[in-house]
């Protein structure tokens, strides 16, 4: 499980970093969206998930570029969706890996002391945590 933690958290490293993103986004000829990615908060890992809807909140309107976002957005599902079935032993381990820690303390005093507890939040919650970052849902 050591080396499987060690692999996952390079893997994910490289994939949140904004360099990746914006070569995979040249690779699909959408480096113009970059900003509103970055801005929002948004990583390969969070990309993979968005619906046309979260393409629209995170200010693409054109809906043609919406719906070919969303047929390389599919793609992309379905290579980090593997990488996505990990799941860390601890709260802290999940934070560090997406480099949230300075949620840790505020997570728990909400009563989110665990990774199984997180998936519970909503939206809403993360709101009222101080979450603001769309990328992060």
């Amino acid at each position: 499980k050591a080396i499987k933690s060690v692999v996952f958290r390079s893997l994910f490293f490289c994939l949140q970093s904004t360099e990746t993103l914006k070569q995979w986004l040249t690779n699909i000829h959408f480096i113009e969206y970059l900003p509103l990615f970055v801005k929002s908060g948004y990583n390969l890992p969070t990309i993979s998930r968005m619906t046309p809807e979260d393409l629209t909140a995170v200010g693409i309107t054109n809906p043609i570029d919406r719906q070919r976002m969303k047929s390389e957005i599919d793609k992309l599902h379905q290579f980090t969706d593997s990488l996505l079935e990990f799941k860390p032993d601890s709260l802290m381990e999940l934070l560090q890996i997406l480099h949230l820690e300075e949620y840790f303390h505020v997570l728990c005093q909400q009563g989110y002391q665990t990774v199984d507890k997180l998936t519970e939040l909503t939206w809403e919650d993360l709101e009222e945590i101080g979450i603001k970052k769309l990328g992060i849902v």
